[in-house]
Order: structure tokens, then sequence, then C-alpha cells
């Protein structure tokens, strides 16, 4: 990209034979997204612009987004923003990435709610990250009030941010809080509640430094190692979910694609279970409920 005169055509054809030169999946798509966040232009108007010819200023900008995306650091990183259930959430490397499979989870309580509650009722996430759960339940019921801790003030910070960006913040209560903290102090801050959801970490820790570049090297290992057998953190959510959840309440975590048999041993000593498939058919949401 020596050329000083790059327009969006050329520079978007040399980005991605760059990428794939790397080893990057979706070379094209990814080097879409970095120029249509780089010229704040969706990518159906990159294609509109196609001679339009870059700055220098912005020229260089884009070689730094290269650079870090060579460098494997994951795109929602260098952007400082993921979609996340239609909604916008900035992001940065004290939180996980929200991922799609999550969606999952959210249209799983909501389906729930909606069909199970006709009262104002309580939802706690744990394990909050950015936020993006608590904050995507809030603005599609408005039968919810919400409850979410994470133990990172960074990430609660950043949730916090989010709640206000998307007209939620009257509906969620973030707050720092760790799982292995004080029981009775968190039921005493926020009693029972109707509904949990988590994304807890569930990566077995002999698997973490098997995963890619993007994740080894960049996401929070928090939010990622489950413990020795991936379930440390579903384990805890399960024990705490039972003194916190009402009758007729719903559990609902996120679980690795292989963990089904072994979270239903531990779920079912305190709630009948069900479960909720990902697209691949694996049974990825672990659900709990008491009749």
């Amino acid at each position: 990209m020596e050329d000083r005169s790059l327009s969006i055509k050329k520079i978007l054809d040399l980005t991605e034979r760059h990428f794939k030169k790397k080893g990057i999946d979706n070379a094209r798509l990814e080097a879409e997204v970095l120029l249509s966040h780089l010229m704040k232009k969706d990518r159906l108007e990159l294609y509109m612009n196609f001679d339009s010819i870059l700055s220098d200023i912005e020229i260089e900008t884009f070689r730094d987004y290269v650079k870090k995306r060579s460098e494997r650091m994951p795109v929602a990183y260098i952007t400082g923003k993921k979609e996340f259930y239609s909604l916008s959430f900035k992001v940065n490397e004290n939180v996980l990435i929200p991922r799609p499979e999550t969606e999952i989870l959210v249209e799983t309580a909501l389906e729930k709610i909606r069909s199970r509650f006709d009262k104002k009722l309580k939802v706690l996430d744990i394990g909050t990250g950015c936020g993006n759960i608590a904050i995507a339940i809030a603005k599609n019921s408005e039968l919810v009030k919400v409850d979410a801790f994470d133990s990172s003030k960074k990430a609660i910070d950043l949730a916090k941010e989010n709640a206000r960006m998307n007209n939620v913040e009257h509906k969620v209560n973030f707050f720092q809080f760790d799982i292995s903290g004080d029981f009775y102090e968190l039921r005493n801050k926020i009693g029972k509640t109707d509904v949990i959801v988590s994304n807890p970490p569930y990566v077995p820790t002999s698997v973490i430094e098997t995963l890619a570049p993007e994740i080894l090297q960049y996401e929070p290992k928090q939010a990622l190692d489950g413990g020795q057998d991936g379930l440390e953190y579903i384990s805890k959510i399960i024990h705490m979910a039972n003194g916190l959840i009402i009758n007729k309440g719903y559990l609902f975590i996120e679980i690795g694609h292989d963990q089904a048999i072994e979270a239903k041993k531990i779920a079912e000593k305190y709630f009948k279970t069900d479960f909720k498939t990902d697209l691949q058919g694996h049974q990825r949401i672990l659900i709990g409920y008491r009749e």
C-alpha cells in the first residue's frame, strides 16, 4: 500500500489480499468492516463510492487498523464496538466480545418471560461483562428490572456506559461482586429473583492455550477459564440460583457444546431441566426451572 492515491476499491482489494496471506478468515468482510468504521459509512455506501480517494490521514489510520488486525487483534477491539441482538455495544479488552450464540440465551430467556410472567419481575445477570445480556433483556421487555454484577470494576463501568447508550440505565442496576463472595451479602443486596441468566467462563483450563490467537492473546482470561473441567462457574451459579430463585422462577446458563450431560447432573439436584440447542444442534443453553 505504498501508492498514496488510494481509492476505496483499491484499499479494500489490497487489504483483502494482505489478510488472506496472514491467514485471516473472512478477509474481504473484515476489510470492509474496518474501512466502514474509519469512513463512518455502512458497507453499501463503500460500494457506492468505490472511486472515492482516501486522505493521507485516513490511509495512515487504516494502516494502523490493518497492522493490529494482522497481529490478530479482534475487529471489535479495533473499532471499539460490537453489535449484539440488534443493539450496539462498546467493547474493549476488559470484557469478552459478545458472541452470536449468546443471542440464543437472550432469546430463550425473553420467550419464557413473555409466556410465563404477566407481572413485573426481577432478572439477575451473573458475570455481565459489557452488559450485553442484561441490556438486551431490559430493552426488549417492559416487565423486567435487571440486576447485573461482575467481578471487574472496569467491566461494570463499561456496562453502565452501554446501558446509557441504549437508554435502559433506569432499568438495569450494575454493581461489582465476585461470584465467590459472600452469598448472604448478595441476597441482602438484591433479594430473591425471578430469572437468572449467565454466560459464565466454561472453557476447561487445559483448552485455553489451544484457542485462536484472537481469543488467547486479547480476550480476558478470567472470562474464559472455567476451571479444570470447565464447570467450576456453572456449578457455582447453579448453587447460587438455588438460594435466589423464587418458585416458578427460571435459570438460563450458556454452556460448552459438550457439557450438557455434566451440567444437567448438577442442575437437576435443584431444578427441573431442559436445553436449547444452537444452530449446529448442540445443547448450548441449560434451562432450570421450578413449577
